[in-house]
């Protein structure tokens, strides 16, 4: 797999679990699990949550910064299990983004 092939998955992936993790519900709901972990729901008298974690898995941008320095290493440091956790991901983002694409009307 080329490098340019590994930062399109990367790219896909990242976009999809900052999504999962800040407004998805998830199996089992392990996603809101985690926000709830994380303080999300724990809100101060200004309206933001009171921990800086709290904070993070409130915003997919943020997330997705902090996602990205796993993905550059799964794109620069490449293994087959790394592949394979690059390929599902960018499926699962191509997927959510296919999905919103057509609940626009396309």
């Amino acid at each position: 797999m080329t490098v340019t092939l590994r930062l399109v998955l990367a790219a896909l992936a990242v976009f999809r679990t900052a999504q999962f993790l800040a407004y998805d519900e998830g199996p089992f709901g392990v996603a809101a699990g985690l926000r709830n972990l994380a303080g999300v729901n724990d809100r101060g008298e200004n309206g933001l949550p009171r921990r800086a974690l709290g904070r993070l898995f409130e915003c997919p941008y943020c997330l997705g910064a902090w996602l990205s320095l796993g993905a550059a290493a799964l794109v620069l440091l490449p293994t087959l299990a790394g592949d394979a956790v690059l390929v599902a991901l960018a499926i699962m983002g191509a997927q959510s983004s296919l999905q919103d694409y057509s609940r626009r009307g396309g």
